[in-house]
This record gives C-alpha cells, sequence and structure tokens, in this order.
C-alpha cells in the first residue's frame, strides 16, 4: 500500500493539487475514478495533516467508503471509528 502512496506523491498533477490545496485553492471536486478516490485522499491526508471532507450521494456508498478507509487510512481517527456510532 506504501508503494502506491508513493507513486500518487509522484505524479505531477498531485504535486499540483497539493501546492493548491496548501496555498488554499478551493476545489468541489476532483473527478477521480472511484478506485482511486480514497488513495489520492488518503495521500493528501498524510501529506497536510488536516480534514478532508469527502461527499457520497448515497448512505450505501459512504458506508462502503469508510469501510475502505479502514485499509488506506488506518490511522485516521475517522477510520477507527466504530459502525456501531452510526
Amino acid at each position: 500500500m506504501e508503494f502506491l502512496l508513493q507513486q500518487i506523491r509522484s505524479f505531477p498533477a498531485y504535486q499540483r493539487l497539493l501546492a493548491e490545496v496548501r496555498t488554499g485553492k478551493q476545489h468541489s471536486g476532483l473527478a477521480l475514478p472511484r478506485a482511486a478516490r480514497l488513495p489520492v485522499l488518503t495521500t493528501l491526508y498524510e501529506d497536510l495533516r488536516q480534514p478532508i471532507v469527502l461527499v457520497t450521494d448515497r448512505a450505501d456508498h459512504a458506508l462502503q467508503l469508510h469501510d475502505e478507509l479502514v485499509f488506506w487510512a488506518p490511522t485516521c481517527s475517522a477510520a477507527r471509528s466504530s459502525r456501531s456510532a452510526r
């Protein structure tokens, strides 16, 4: 997993996005393929160390993303929260 996150960091498009976010530029959406969303957001979270909002259209998508977040960002407090708290 760490290898993939390092590969994401090496992309010029990711570096531009990271620089823009650090300067305060807002992004309404990244239009990422579903499979790329959590790896990219995890990499951003690790690099920025600030909350990131991910909006989805359905509750079942939110639950699925939460479950996958446990894999991609196990140190993130949101990933470790209990499903029973929902």
